[in-house]
Protein backbone atom coordinates (compact mmCIF):
# COMPACT_ATOMS: atom_id res chain seq x y z
CA UNK A 1 0.00 0.00 0.00
CA UNK A 2 2.81 2.68 0.38
CA UNK A 3 3.20 2.58 -3.41
CA UNK A 4 -0.32 1.92 -4.02
CA UNK A 5 -2.09 4.51 -1.95
CA UNK A 6 -0.31 7.73 -2.35
CA UNK A 7 -0.87 6.95 -6.13
CA UNK A 8 -4.80 6.32 -5.99
CA UNK A 9 -3.84 2.82 -7.06
CA UNK A 10 -6.52 -0.01 -5.86
CA UNK A 11 -4.05 -2.93 -4.37
CA UNK A 12 -5.87 -5.37 -7.10
CA UNK A 13 -4.53 -3.29 -10.24
CA UNK A 14 -1.16 -3.42 -8.82
CA UNK A 15 -1.59 -7.23 -7.65
CA UNK A 16 -2.54 -7.75 -11.25
CA UNK A 17 0.88 -6.47 -12.68
CA UNK A 18 3.51 -8.50 -13.64
CA UNK A 19 5.84 -9.70 -11.20
CA UNK A 20 8.86 -7.87 -12.70
CA UNK A 21 6.80 -4.30 -11.99
CA UNK A 22 5.15 -5.26 -8.82
CA UNK A 23 8.95 -5.88 -7.90
CA UNK A 24 10.14 -2.80 -9.02
CA UNK A 25 7.71 -1.01 -7.14
CA UNK A 26 8.54 -2.15 -4.38
CA UNK A 27 12.65 -1.62 -4.60
CA UNK A 28 11.57 2.10 -5.48
CA UNK A 29 9.22 2.50 -2.07
CA UNK A 30 12.12 1.13 -0.45
CA UNK A 31 14.88 2.95 -2.00
CA UNK A 32 12.68 6.12 -1.31
CA UNK A 33 12.32 5.40 2.11
CA UNK A 34 16.01 5.30 2.69
CA UNK A 35 16.25 9.03 1.50
CA UNK A 36 17.18 11.10 4.63
CA UNK A 37 14.57 13.29 5.38
CA UNK A 38 16.71 16.34 6.75
CA UNK A 39 19.55 16.28 3.87
CA UNK A 40 18.06 14.07 0.75
CA UNK A 41 21.24 11.38 0.77
CA UNK A 42 21.13 8.23 1.48
CA UNK A 43 23.60 6.22 4.02
CA UNK A 44 25.35 4.30 0.65
CA UNK A 45 26.07 8.08 -1.00
CA UNK A 46 28.85 8.37 1.90
CA UNK A 47 29.81 4.83 2.44
CA UNK A 48 32.93 3.55 -0.21
CA UNK A 49 32.26 0.21 0.34
CA UNK A 50 28.68 0.56 -0.63
CA UNK A 51 29.44 3.00 -3.90
CA UNK A 52 29.64 6.34 -2.15
CA UNK A 53 32.35 8.43 -0.85
CA UNK A 54 32.92 10.41 2.17
CA UNK A 55 32.88 13.80 0.53
CA UNK A 56 30.15 12.82 -1.81
CA UNK A 57 28.27 15.99 -1.08
CA UNK A 58 29.44 19.38 -0.04
CA UNK A 59 26.84 21.69 1.87
CA UNK A 60 27.02 24.86 0.11
CA UNK A 61 24.23 28.14 1.28
CA UNK A 62 21.45 28.32 -1.24
CA UNK A 63 19.36 31.24 -1.17
CA UNK A 64 15.45 30.51 -2.47
CA UNK A 65 13.85 33.55 -4.18
CA UNK A 66 10.94 32.66 -2.38
CA UNK A 67 11.91 32.16 0.80
CA UNK A 68 13.41 35.34 1.18
CA UNK A 69 10.67 37.23 -0.06
CA UNK A 70 8.61 35.19 2.22
CA UNK A 71 11.01 35.87 5.71
CA UNK A 72 11.55 39.67 4.39
CA UNK A 73 7.80 40.07 4.81
CA UNK A 74 7.43 37.87 7.85
CA UNK A 75 8.70 40.93 10.23
CA UNK A 76 6.16 43.68 9.14
CA UNK A 77 3.45 40.55 9.37
CA UNK A 78 4.73 39.97 13.40
CA UNK A 79 4.37 43.43 13.87
CA UNK A 80 0.56 43.15 12.41
CA UNK A 81 -0.33 39.79 14.45
CA UNK A 82 1.07 41.67 17.37
CA UNK A 83 -1.26 44.47 16.73
CA UNK A 84 -3.92 42.84 16.15
CA UNK A 85 -4.48 43.99 12.34
CA UNK A 86 -4.57 40.49 11.25
CA UNK A 87 -7.74 38.23 10.93
CA UNK A 88 -7.48 34.86 12.65
CA UNK A 89 -6.04 32.18 10.99
CA UNK A 90 -3.89 34.96 8.58
CA UNK A 91 -0.71 33.20 6.87
CA UNK A 92 1.91 34.23 4.30
CA UNK A 93 1.63 32.69 1.02
CA UNK A 94 3.59 33.40 -2.16
CA UNK A 95 1.05 34.69 -4.63
CA UNK A 96 2.31 34.97 -8.57
CA UNK A 97 2.18 38.89 -9.81
CA UNK A 98 -0.68 38.91 -12.37
CA UNK A 99 0.69 39.90 -16.23
CA UNK A 100 4.11 38.43 -15.52
CA UNK A 101 5.32 34.92 -17.19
Amino acid sequence: MDYCGPRGLPRSKFLGWPKDDQDAAIVWVIRERSVHAACGTRREDWDPEQGGHPRAFVATVDVCPGCAALENRQARFDKQREKGDLEPGSSLVLRRQEGLP
